[in-house]
């Protein structure tokens, strides 16, 4: 995962509005557990990509794992109707 967020860091560095890459970073700090850098990332790339289901579903992810079940209610149900088939 080491690898993987400097990449992003990079690409974020190239290209500070490309929404996939900040994305990319904030899940990677998720899967790392590091949710405040998570969090940041991924509310980053929701200022540049406002309607992508996935950005709102990891946000909400995010917020869960942060024990913050309204924000995380929040965020997902905002992606479910954007992508009903995140919900299962």
């Amino acid at each position: 995962y080491g690898k993987a967020i400097e990449v992003y860091q990079k690409a974020v560095g190239l290209d500070p509005y490309y929404a996939d890459a900040y994305r990319n970073l904030g899940s990677t700090y998720g899967i790392t557990g590091n949710y405040i850098l998570a969090e940041k990332y991924l509310l980053k790339a929701l200022e540049f990509d406002p309607k992508n289901a996935d950005i709102l579903f990891f946000i909400g992810i995010t917020y869960e794992k942060m024990g913050d079940i309204t924000k995380a209610d929040t965020y997902k149900q905002k992606a479910y109707l954007i992508n009903p088939s995140l919900k299962h």
